[in-house]
């Protein structure tokens, strides 16, 4: 062997084992490796990365843009990803009967979280009102909370809190399936356009339902 080309080969050498012990230092700039490189960005572990990468690409982009807005709100939600569901299966209450006064579905306040889910406000016979989940799957996020806005599109929470307008239902029972919220008679729902949640931990709304239907 000639003596560049040994020196050649001890050169690369050195390289490699350059790169390995100083992977730490550059494994974020991995953006075009699918999986850990990518969302390494976000400061997590690797094996929450490699997770993450699992995600539809819409998802993790919306996800990797809002990081370099916010770190620390785009670890938050990608971790949010994580998180264990909360499911729920409440029956539908029998005083309900068909008084269905108004509808809406679910749909998310941001690219980063999935939202879906029918809701249904019922009058009952005394003239209170059960709000009703159906089938909701919401991205998991701490401390949730249901809201009653006058804003029909609330997408942050000055807007959920448009003008002082606005209800705190109960905590959220759960991500996940069927649930059941009550409502004083007293609530007057004609100055309300639709039911909100919202994450008081992240101080980000998560998912809404207009009022797309009155009956």
């Amino acid at each position: 062997m000639s003596s560049q080309l040994r020196a050649l080969v001890v050169l690369v050498g050195a390289l490699l084992v350059a790169l390995t012990y100083t992977f730490p230092l550059w494994q974020p700039f991995l953006g075009l490796i699918p999986g850990r490189g990518e969302t390494a960005v976000l400061g997590l572990p690797s094996d929450m990365s490699e997770q993450l990468a699992a995600l539809p690409p819409d998802r993790l982009d919306a996800l990797l843009d809002l990081a370099d807005e916010d770190i620390d709100l785009a670890q938050n939600l990608a971790m949010a990803h994580l998180r264990q569901d909360r499911f729920i299966n409440d029956d539908v209450p029998s005083a309900v009967g068909q008084n269905r006064i108004i509808g809406g579905q679910f749909q998310s306040a941001l690219g980063t979280v999935e939202a879906e889910g029918d809701m249904t406000i019922y009058e009952t016979v005394d003239g209170s009102h059960i709000i009703r989940f159906d089938d909701l799957n919401i991205t998991n996020a701490p401390e949730m909370r249901v809201y009653l806005s006058a804003a029909s599109n609330p997408l942050t929470q000055e807007e959920m809190e448009q003008n002082g307008n606005f209800h705190t239902v109960a905590e959220l029972l759960g991500n996940a399936g069927n649930q059941n919220y009550s409502l004083a008679p007293e609530i007057d729902l004609s100055g309300y356009n639709s039911v909100v949640i919202y994450s008081e931990a992240l101080g980000i709304v998560v998912a809404y339902a207009r009022f797309s239907l009155r009956l």
